[in-house]
C-alpha cells in the first residue's frame, strides 16, 4: 500500500504553542469527519529523527518530562532501539492556507511482565497557531484494545483520559469498514509496532480519524481536517 495514504500526525516546529485537548467529553461516534482530505505532503519519520526529538523534549518540555517520571514510578523503563520510535507527519492545503499534523511515539516496557507502555505528542500547526497534546498510553499485559491513556490536567496532575487514543480508537470500532478488525488483527510486541501496523491496514481511514481528532475542532485547523466533536 502507498505510503501516501498511511500517514497521520504533527510536527515538532512551531510558535505560539498553546495546550490542547482538556478532559474530552464521551466519544460521539458519528461526527462527520472532513469531506475533502488530500494531502499536500507526507512524510514517515526515521526512528533516529523521532529519537532525537524525543531525547530535546525529555529536556525542555516539562509535561514531557512530567509523564516520562510517572512511568518510570509504575516500573516502566523507556525503549530506545530505533523501532520503537514512531512518527508522521501530514500536510493539507486549500487555496493559500497549510495545515501540518504530526505524531510522535517511544515505546516502554515493565521488565518482568507483558505491561506496554509509550509516551506520545500529537501537533497541529496552522499558519502561525499551533495546539500541542502530550500523553501517555498503557496497554495492560499488552491489550491494546484495552488501553488507558494518561494526560496532564491543568494542575499538573496524571490523570486518565478519554482523548486522542479514544477517539481514534472508537471511531475505527465505530465503522467496520474503516477497518475495525485490524484494531484486533495486528499483532505487534510494543505500541509503536501497533499503530504501524494499524496505519498501514487502515490507510486513509486512519488518517482522517487521527488527524480530524488532533484538530480538536478548532476553528483555524478543522478546516483541512474536518471537525470530530469528542
Amino acid at each position: 500500500m502507498s505510503w501516501f495514504i498511511i500517514i497521520l500526525m504533527l510536527s515538532c516546529f512551531l510558535l505560539n504553542s498553546v495546550p490542547l485537548f482538556a478532559q474530552a467529553k464521551p466519544i460521539k461516534r458519528n461526527e462527520p469527519l472532513a469531506v475533502e482530505f488530500k494531502p499536500f505532503k507526507s512524510e514517515v519519520f526515521k526512528g533516529k529523527l523521532v529519537a532525537a526529538n524525543f531525547a530535546k523534549l525529555y529536556r525542555e518540555d516539562e509535561e514531557i518530562i512530567a509523564l516520562a517520571n510517572d512511568l518510570r514510578k509504575k516500573g516502566f523503563q523507556a525503549q530506545k532501539w530505533v523501532y520503537n520510535f514512531w512518527g508522521i507527519q501530514q500536510t493539507y492545503r486549500i487555496n493559500d492556507k497549510t495545515t501540518t499534523y504530526s505524531f510522535y511515539i517511544q515505546d516502554y516496557a515493565k521488565p518482568n511482565s507483558n505491561g506496554l507502555a509509550a509516551i506520545g505528542q500529537v501537533r497541529a500547526i496552522t499558519e502561525g497557531r499551533s495546539e500541542i497534546y502530550s500523553f501517555y498510553l498503557e496497554a495492560p499485559d499488552g491489550d491494546f484494545n484495552n488501553a488507558i491513556e494518561y494526560r496532564l490536567d491543568e494542575k499538573f496532575m496524571i490523570k486518565k483520559a478519554d482523548s486522542w487514543w479514544s477517539y481514534v480508537q472508537g471511531r475505527l470500532v465505530a465503522d467496520p469498514a474503516a477497518c475495525e478488525a485490524h484494531l484486533v488483527a495486528c499483532a505487534a510486541a510494543s505500541w509503536a509496532g501497533y499503530l504501524r501496523c494499524v496505519a498501514t491496514a487502515c490507510g486513509l481511514a486512519y488518517t482522517k480519524t487521527a488527524a480530524c481528532s488532533g484538530c480538536g475542532c478548532s476553528w483555524w485547523c478543522k478546516w483541512g481536517v474536518g471537525c470530530c466533536e469528542k
